[in-house]
């Protein structure tokens, strides 16, 4: 069910604009174990792909993200690829 979840929020981003492109971001540094060194690029509002550093001091390359509702969805969490693709390409 949860998954059935997040798959329908993540459907219904309707595009992105530049308006909460900060806010977002500061979202997905939340997630990170080294926030200052989040690099991001194709970034749109609620989603984009965000590079940062590990507990070992080295960077993981790049991961895409979305963001609705305050939470923040990476393509890296524990979550089915398959879903994550679908919300993805939405």
């Amino acid at each position: 069910m949860k998954k059935f979840f997040i798959l329908t929020s993540v459907l219904t981003i309707m595009g992105c604009s530049n308006s909460t492109e900060n806010a977002t971001k500061e979202l997905v540094k939340s997630k990170l174990k080294d926030p200052a060194s989040a690099q991001f690029q194709n970034v749109k509002e609620n989603c984009g792909e965000v590079n940062s550093k590990n507990s070992y001091g080295g960077y993981v390359g790049f991961k895409r993200y979305v963001s609705l509702d305050g939470s923040v969805i990476m393509e890296s969490d524990d979550l089915d690829p398959l879903i994550f693709e679908l919300g993805w390409t939405a």
